[in-house]
C-alpha cells in the first residue's frame, strides 16, 4: 500500500536491471536487531514482479561479528531471500571498488548495481544516535574505514554522511515491525518494542495526565465489532509527503 501511495514501482526503473537490497543484517540476533526476512522477501517479490532481471541480497555484518555468511543463515534471510529468487551475497567476501570519498572503499556488488533498495530496520545506536536509512551503508564499507573502527572520536555522523555520497538509493524501506531502544541509563542494554502498542501506550498516558480515566491496559491488534471510537488521526499520505520533499 505504501509503494502504491509513492507512485509504484514502476517509478524505480528496474525493469530489465539488477536490483540490491541492502537490509541490516548486523549479527546473528533476530528482528529488531536484524532487518525482518520477510520484509526483504516481499520487497525481492516486488522486484521480479516489476521486471527486475536480477535480485540480490547483501549485507555485511558489524566487525566483531562477522562472517556474514553464517548470520545470513542464522537469522534466517538466506532462506527466505533464496525462495524469492533472489542471489545471496555477503559483502566482505566480495571485490572493492575504491572511490573518491575521503578514506573509503564500498563493495563492488552496490556500486554497479543498477537499482539499490536500502533496507535497514529501526533502531537507535550507542554512538550514532540513530541507526536507520543512512547509517545502514556502513554495512556496504570495507571494515579498515567503517566509522566503528574509531567508536571515541565523536566523528559518526560526518562518516556516515560521507559513506552516502558514494551510495544513492532510489528507495529507502524501513522495517518498523518492531524498532529497538537502547536505555538511557544503560546504553549497552536494549529492548525490542512494537510500533502499534507503544503508540497505544503513549496515547493512553497521555488521555490520563488530562484527566480521562482510562479502565484498561493499552493493547494492539483489531478492535471487537461494534467498539466505540475515542479519537482518530488522519494522517497525509506518502505521496503528498514525496512531493512536499521533491
Amino acid at each position: 500500500r505504501a509503494v502504491d501511495l509513492l507512485g509504484g514501482l514502476d517509478l524505480l526503473g528496474m525493469r530489465g536491471k539488477r536490483v540490491l537490497l541492502k537490509p541490516n543484517v548486523l549479527n546473528d540476533q533476530p528482528p529488531p536487531s536484524t532487518t525482518n526476512p520477510l520484509v526483504v522477501a516481499a520487497m525481492a517479490d516486488m522486484a521480479k514482479a516489476n521486471g527486475a532481471a536480477e535480485v540480490v541480497v547483501a549485507d555485511g555484518s558489524g566487525i566483531i561479528r562477522l562472517p556474514t555468511s553464517a548470520n545470513l543463515t542464522s537469522t534466517g534471510m538466506r532462506a527466505v531471500a533464496e525462495a524469492a529468487g533472489a542471489r545471496v551475497l555477503a559483502l566482505e567476501d566480495e571485490p572493492w571498488v575504491k572511490i573518491e570519498v575521503p578514506q573509503a572503499q564500498t563493495l563492488r556488488p552496490v556500486y554497479e548495481s543498477d537499482v539499490v533498495i536500502n533496507m535497514p530496520v529501526i533502531k537507535t545506536h550507542r554512538f550514532a544516535e540513530y541507526s536507520c536509512s543512512l547509517k545502514n551503508f556502513v554495512g556496504a564499507v570495507h571494515p579498515r574505514y567503517r566509522p566503528s573502527v574509531r567508536f571515541w572520536t565523536g566523528d559518526w555522523h560526518e562518516r556516515i554522511a560521507e559513506i552516502n555520497l558514494a551510495v544513492h538509493p532510489a528507495l529507502t524501506v524501513a522495517d518498523g515491525y518492531h524498532y529497538e531502544l537502547r536505555s538511557e541509563e544503560q546504553p549497552v542494554r536494549r529492548r525490542a518494542e512494537r510500533p502499534a502498542l507503544s503508540a497505544a501506550t503513549t496515547f493512553t498516558s497521555l488521555l490520563q495526565a488530562r484527566g480521562v480515566q482510562v479502565d484498561a491496559f493499552p493493547a494492539e491488534g483489531a478492535a471487537p465489532a461494534g467498539a466505540p471510537g475515542v479519537a482518530s488521526v488522519q494522517g497525509v499520505t506518502l505521496k503528498a509527503v514525496v512531493a512536499e520533499l521533491l
